[in-house]
């Protein structure tokens, strides 16, 4: 009698089973059809799931010294939004050789050079790749980690140079207000202790964004010079005037929290022309493609710009301003993004010509109607005795850029509701008291203060101080979250690495490495 084999059958059955299981299971939830085929529209439904958009990012400027090889940099950056996996830019714009990058890692920082327990993840380039190669000039992102990635926080981003790098694109020499590390001889990408990073510097090398997965979000990028870069702000402090703008988004909740906001700033930069001084970085509308338009999500630009451009050595003109202000909204609305024009803050640094070409620029910011909306910058801060001039109380001691204070009172003059495209909608953030002491200093800053000006008295007066809200600490009788790291003092000295002393890069501490 012939035995009857069921095995094979009932495997066959039973796979069959699983498999049109399987198949039920993902097309109610909505990955599949039945029979388990993907139509286009799922297909692009699934590739538009991972939604990547900016957190924080940094514009590329030329080299200032000699360059790296054979160590670890530990780059600290503060998130905007958090999301739910993270991924890297990185630019060798300016850059004369092809720039290897042997490993990279992300974590959260504990402190200093540390990393959080348990939050490093190695990242990888080109589809699981370790490292990968950036040509001059080229750009280079990472494949995304999945990892919650925290807003108002620091992140730790860590780049191994094996190979000489040749002179550095960097962003801030030796002024980025955030300190970063600079590691021992070898690959420490993956030790989150600081043991083996001795030396300090305040420049971001190669690191141009940081962005996160996190759909239903935007950013706004913030497009300007030093006084937008936050020159003279407290180190590791993170007060900027677009950290400050960041922290208003972040506490008003709900849609506003969806925003990130990206700084984009260069000191000394020009609208016009390559800055005269500064890293010659490139003008705003030379840059305007890659370092705002190209942000991942972006959808908001605030463009404060026309400082340099007036004081610097080309002593521009107020049309030759107006009409390159012209141009960024032009390149803007052409890609559907909106943009705000921000007036053009006071200084005692103008001449009295320069500063009647800096009114002009102001007038036509504020009455042409032809940005998105307006941020009057100068009428934040222009001191009300004398709206040519920065109020003393938010000057830093060089009197062309606010302090901390001053910053504040820069975010300050952002309409939240413009930004969510709700122009003319009342900010709950805003104190009535405000709104009085604003109008006469709008109506300041627009004119130079002579005896012959005829400015009403009543707008001469010191707008009244807001008070601190409870759990805060008052600066400038504004609120301010009372949530950040102490400031970090001068720099140390440089410690010997591998039994060799760090050698000075654009005065900042790197490991000497001889020309390839």
């Amino acid at each position: 009698m012939r035995r009857v084999r069921f095995a094979p059958v009932l495997g066959i059955t039973l796979t069959a089973v699983l498999s049109f299981a399987l198949v039920l299971s993902a097309a109610q939830s909505g990955h599949l059809p039945i029979g388990g085929k993907v139509s286009a529209a799922q297909a692009a439904a699934q590739k538009d799931a991972v939604q990547w958009t900016g957190t924080w990012a940094a514009s590329p400027q030329r080299p200032h010294g000699t360059g790296f090889g054979d160590v670890t940099l530990r780059l600290i950056i503060h998130t905007t939004i958090g999301g739910s996996a993270t991924r890297i830019r990185l630019s060798n714009a300016f850059g004369t050789r092809p720039v290897q990058i042997g490993s990279a890692s992300v974590g959260i920082e504990a402190d200093g050079a540390a990393v959080e327990p348990g939050t490093l993840r190695p990242l990888t380039f080109g589809n699981g790749q370790d490292g990968a190669t950036m040509q001059p000039g080229g750009q280079l992102t990472s494949d995304g980690v999945p990892e919650d990635v925290p807003a108002d926080a620091n992140l730790a981003v860590s780049l191994y140079l094996p190979v000489y790098t040749g002179p550095a694109t960097e962003h801030a020499d030796n002024s980025s207000h955030q300190v970063s590390y600079i590691s021992a001889p070898g690959d420490h990408t993956g030790d989150p202790t600081s043991a083996w990073f001795p030396s300090r510097m305040q420049t971001w090398y190669f690191l141009s964004g940081v962005d996160v997965d996190n759909p239903g979000t935007s950013a706004v990028v913030t497009l300007g010079d030093s006084i937008t870069d936050g020159t003279h702000s407290t180190t590791d402090t993170n007060h900027r005037y677009p950290n400050w703008l960041a922290d208003r988004l972040e506490a008003a909740g709900g849609p506003y929290s969806r925003l990130a906001v990206l700084n984009a700033g260069i000191g000394g930069n020009e609208l016009l022309r390559t800055s005269a001084c500064c890293h010659a970085s490139p003008s705003a509308l030379d840059r305007f493609n890659t370092d705002v338009l190209d942000q991942p999500g972006v959808k908001d630009i605030v463009v404060m710009l026309g400082t340099n451009d007036i004081l610097g050595a080309h002593q521009a003109t107020a049309p030759e301003v107006i009409a390159g202000l012209k141009e960024l909204i032009t390149r803007a609305h052409a890609r559907g993004v909106r943009i705000f024009g921000a007036t053009i803050i006071p200084s005692a640094h103008y001449t009295l010509a320069g500063n009647e070409t800096r009114l002009a620029v102001n007038r036509w910011i504020t009455t042409s109607g032809a940005f998105d909306g307006v941020f009057d910058f100068a009428a934040a801060v222009a001191d009300p005795a004398d709206p040519a001039e920065m109020r003393p109380s938010y000057s830093s001691r060089d009197h062309l850029h606010p302090d901390d204070t001053g910053y504040h009172a820069i975010a300050d003059a952002v309409n939240l509701a413009d930004l969510l495209g709700q122009a003319g909608s009342t900010e709950v953030a805003d104190a009535a008291s405000d709104s009085g002491a604003r109008s006469c200093l709008v109506q300041a800053s627009l004119r130079v203060v002579t005896p012959e000006s005829g400015i009403d008295a009543t707008c001469q007066a010191t707008p009244a101080a807001r008070p601190a809200a409870a759990g805060t600490t008052g600066i400038g009788g504004k609120a301010v979250p009372a949530r950040r790291k102490p400031a970090v003092g001068q720099d140390k000295p440089v410690a010997a690495i591998g039994g060799k002393a760090a050698q000075p890069i654009g005065g900042k501490a790197a490991v000497s490495v001889p020309a390839q």
